[in-house]
């Protein structure tokens, strides 16, 4: 789910509270987990950044749940709120650093738009490593995805039938958890 703000512009209405991942845009981020000497990924494991009315994998977690808060396993999807991501970024990290014992997640893959890479949280946690940048002995392995085309979403009430695009690009950016 992405939660954006909704700011009003003389009255007019520019933004909505809630977006919710589609299953083309789902299916074309599952295949662009790693798959080496693996079996392709079907599904997510966790969604943490979810509702009741749209998730995208059997376990998820809503606002009232707090994904931030909860433990995050196997493979993670995150279409977090828009309007702050930087937690979810941090979380991601946290998840996927080898030395983390009480979390278990294999990879944590986020969706963001394309046009916050100036700010601070893409500048400080993403920049510097991805896509075989600077390695850390302990860090997640980064990789970077942008999308081919601006991504649909669906809204609340829909069921689940997509609205138009965004008016933004987006990138998928994968935190895979460097094993040994």
């Amino acid at each position: 789910m992405t939660v954006e703000l909704v700011q009003q512009r003389k009255g007019k209405k520019v933004g909505s509270d809630e977006w919710f991942t589609s299953a083309e845009t789902l299916a074309w981020s599952l295949s662009k987990l790693p798959s080496a000497n693996r079996p392709r990924v079907q599904q997510y494991d966790l969604d943490p950044a979810a509702c009741d009315e749209a998730h995208c994998a059997p376990i998820y977690y809503t606002k009232e749940t707090n994904g931030l808060v909860q433990p995050w396993w196997g493979h993670v999807w995150i279409n977090p709120p828009f309007s702050d991501i930087r937690p979810w970024v941090e979380r991601a990290w946290f998840a996927t650093m080898v030395w983390n014992q009480f979390n278990w997640a294999t990879s944590v893959s986020i969706l963001s738009p394309a046009v916050r890479m100036e700010q601070r949280w893409w500048q400080e946690l993403i920049e510097p490593f991805r896509d075989g940048r600077a390695r850390g002995e302990f860090q997640p392995i980064i990789t970077t995805h942008f999308t081919p085309r601006r991504v649909n979403f669906a809204y609340p009430g829909s069921g689940g039938k997509v609205k138009q695009g965004a008016t933004f690009g987006c990138v998928l950016t994968i935190f895979q958890r460097f094993t040994y």
